[in-house]
């Protein structure tokens, strides 16, 4: 398979994946076991998790939830968990919000580390993530937390 897959583009399917240049058998080997999945796919939010380590890339277009993550608005999320450490980074890929809100539905969670400009509340489900964005042009900020 050396193209995209049937139903590759095609809203639903996950569209292509771009990946290095490969061998033909490499690419059937990266098709039949993928390095990613989809886990949303709505109007709201586009997300996938790395199989390796779990890692959660998300992108919110409106206020939704994908996973683990719910945004008050658009906004690029990134966490990944590494034994009791847990980073996350995002940004607002539109620059005109003057803050983005992320609900992190992990409990347990304290903050190690953050950016100036992120706050961190606890919720009944997790955390509550507060990132002011103004003037940041879409620059990402993160924030280190550990379980306890």
């Amino acid at each position: 398979m050396t193209g995209p897959g049937p139903g590759a583009g095609r809203r639903g399917s996950g569209g292509p994946a771009n990946q290095p240049p490969s061998s033909a058998a490499r690419t059937g080997q990266w098709a039949a076991a993928p390095p990613v999945e989809l886990v949303s796919d709505s109007t709201a939010a586009h997300a996938v998790r790395r199989r390796s380590d779990g890692l959660l890339a998300a992108n919110f277009w409106t206020a939704g939830t994908a996973q683990e993550l719910t945004a008050d608005g658009p906004a690029s999320v990134v966490v990944r968990a590494d034994g009791r450490a847990v980073t996350v980074a995002l940004s607002d890929p539109t620059q005109l919000r003057s803050s983005v809100v992320v609900d992190l539905a992990r409990r347990g969670l304290k903050v190690v580390a953050a950016d100036p400009g992120v706050h961190v509340a606890s919720t009944g489900r997790g955390v509550r993530i507060t990132a002011d964005t103004a003037n940041l042009h879409g620059a990402t900020l993160d924030l280190t937390l550990k379980r306890s």
